[in-house]
């Protein structure tokens, strides 16, 4: 299961656009696609791990929706994490090892 919430959302909307220099129509349709693939998590805002507020929400929205990984690029706040209870936080590239054949 594919889990985002709000904060998500904004982020890679932004980013795609802002870093990525995608268009505009491109991304919402991207987002138009993740919405009927994804469960979206309204959150709590109080369980703390980085001490920075945007990726404690990234965090709590993967635990709330029971991920077994966490999918970040974030080397700053959330790839040193490396783990939270059963939560395993990873760079995409050593996600995508897992589907090496």
């Amino acid at each position: 299961m594919l889990v985002i919430g709000p904060s998500i959302v904004e982020e890679v909307h932004r980013n795609l656009i802002g870093k990525l220099r995608l268009k505009t129509q491109i991304v919402e349709q991207f987002f138009a696609d993740l919405d009927e693939v994804s469960t979206t998590f309204i959150l709590t805002g109080k369980l703390k791990f980085t001490g920075y507020k945007p990726d404690d929400l990234v965090v709590e929205t993967a635990l709330m929706g029971g991920a077994d990984v966490l999918v970040t690029g974030d080397r700053r706040h959330l790839l040193p994490l490396q783990k939270i209870d059963s939560l395993l936080i990873e760079a995409p590239a050593q996600f995508l090892l897992r589907f090496e054949k």
